[in-house]
Parts: C-alpha cells; structure tokens; sequence
C-alpha cells in the first residue's frame, strides 16, 4: 500500500495508527479517543481537530471516501470489521441505526447498513 497523499483526512488516519501483523488489515488509532460519559455506547471512539472542529475520525473518513463535505447527522460510519478504534477507510462503511435514540442502559442499537461492506470497496 502506497502512503496516502498528504492533507487529506486519509493521510492523517495513516499517519496516526498502528499498523502490525497483530493488527492485520486495521489502522488501530493511537491519538486522542472520545471521553466517557455515563453509559453512552459510543465511548470510546477516534476524534480529531478536522477543519476547526472536534470530529470522529470514522465520519471524517467516510465522507471522504464518499466524496462528501459531511455526513448526515442520521448516517453512522461502521466499521466492517468490528475495531472500535480502526481508521481504515476500507473498513468503514455507511450505516444507519436502527433506533433514532441511543437505547437504554448503554446498549447499542442495530446498524443497518446504507451501503453495505464489498458493494462499495470496503473490506
């Protein structure tokens, strides 16, 4: 794999993660992750300075990857591979919960995918 061209929200992902045999195919984050607050499921999480803002990474990403300025604010980035902290843009698709509140007791609610891992060129 050739290193992501430089400014864009890919190379940074790049830049900032660590990439093993251990790992496999995952960019695993190792800057700043989304602070603990209560039960809130999505805990956890990349977050970067993007373009003046604090942003999850994994949206960053995605909408890049879909050529858009933003996600809407009904879309979620998934990861196909189930690391909370992986940043590869080939991992990550767009999905949509199924729930428009988080669910009680921490639980996550179910993603149902907008483009589905493979259909799109995520792995």
């Amino acid at each position: 794999m050739s290193i992501p061209e430089s400014g864009t929200a890919r190379s940074i992902a790049y830049r900032h993660s660590a990439r093993s045999p251990e790992t496999g195919a995952c960019w695993v984050w190792q800057r700043a992750v989304a602070p603990v607050k209560g039960d809130y499921p999505n805990d956890g999480y990349p977050i970067m300075k993007w373009q003046g803002k604090l942003r999850r990474v994994q949206r960053v990403l995605l909408a890049e990857k879909l050529g858009l300025a933003d996600l809407a604010p009904d879309v979620l980035a998934a990861n196909a591979c189930g690391c909370k902290r992986c940043v590869n843009p080939d991992h990550l698709y767009a999905g949509q919960s199924a729930k428009t509140a988080v669910a009680p007791h921490g639980s996550q609610a179910k993603l149902l995918p907008l483009s589905p891992p493979g259909q799109d060129g995520a792995a």
